[in-house]
């Protein structure tokens, strides 16, 4: 299944807001895309993520998101199961499914970044990423470039599942419109 995973910074530091703000974001994230079959838009560990039945929709919602104010950037999306929180899994099919995300696409170096927001896995994110990593390389045969890539690979790591995706889509940033008051400005010509 597809998913978009939208991610915000900003949110997260007004502390007693962050409810209050996160729905706003949702409240205009959903407003952007009333006219698409987008299924619910619910919050994931930190993180806002959307249903996304048909998948090609997705430059339609790329387009519309990237100018939603309180969006940091976004990713379409995959999720693998993760089976028991507790064990390391098999890597080859989770990067044998990224392998097949990167067909179409050119590139000379690659990176993976991890983020855990499952504590309990009991591996650490650089280690994630270097064994994910080891497998795509041998599989691309592209080089690994932690600086300078041409393409990022993501991967969080939330209860239960994987979420993975190889592009990342800046968003407009700063707070959800809508969180502000209002503002009066007076202006003087100089003539007074």
């Amino acid at each position: 299944m597809s998913l978009v995973v939208a991610r915000y910074h900003e949110i997260t530091l007004k502390r007693g807001n962050r409810a209050r703000f996160a729905a706003q974001l949702v409240a205009n994230m959903r407003r952007a895309t009333a006219d698409l079959a987008i299924g619910r838009i619910g919050d994931l560990h930190g993180r806002l993520v959307a249903s996304l039945p048909d998948e090609s929709l997705w430059p339609v919602v790329r387009e519309r998101w990237s100018k939603v104010f309180g969006i940091a950037n976004f990713s379409l999306a995959k999720t693998m199961p993760l089976e028991s929180p507790g064990a390391v899994p098999d890597w080859a099919p989770l990067a044998g499914a990224i392998v097949d995300e990167l067909r179409d696409r050119r590139f000379e170096s690659f990176r993976v970044v991890t983020k855990r927001a499952d504590k309990r896995f009991p591996m650490a994110s650089p280690e994630v990423s270097a064994a994910v990593g080891g497998l795509v390389q041998d599989a691309t045969g592209a080089r690994v470039d932690l600086d300078g890539a041409d393409l990022t690979v993501t991967i969080e790591i939330v209860p239960g599942e994987i979420l993975y995706s190889v592009e990342k889509v800046p968003g407009a940033g700063g707070l959800p419109v809508g969180v502000s008051g209002h503002v009066a400005a007076l202006l003087s010509g100089g003539i007074d």
